[in-house]
């Protein structure tokens, strides 16, 4: 779906958020969590990837991958915490824009 309507970036783009996401995942500051915790994310996450295309419930989809915010990381840093919050909320027009006029869900 990325390819369609982003072509060769938004297929480069979905490569980079995987290839991010196995980076995070193998870092050693996720040791803490229990490596049952980060192989079912790892599992769930590139599972996602595979099966499912970006709709309404993306959010409820990524739930269950809610354990790996307890990234030491994240957890301490307030700046990036406060950037993910604010992040968050401003993407939500274009997540509005690209799954109800867009790509209808």
């Amino acid at each position: 779906m990325a390819g369609k309507y982003l072509g060769l970036a938004g297929i480069a783009l979905v490569l980079v958020l995987a290839a991010g996401f196995g980076w995070w995942l193998s870092r050693r500051a996720l040791y803490p969590l229990r490596p049952e915790v980060v192989a079912y994310s790892a599992s769930y996450g590139f599972y996602l990837v595979a099966v499912f295309l970006p709709q309404q419930s993306l959010f409820r989809l990524l739930l269950p991958l809610a354990p790996l915010l307890g990234d030491p990381a994240i957890a301490r840093s307030k700046p990036l915490r406060r950037g993910l919050l604010v992040g968050s909320i401003a993407l939500q027009p274009v997540v509005i824009v690209l799954l109800w006029f867009i790509g209808y869900p």
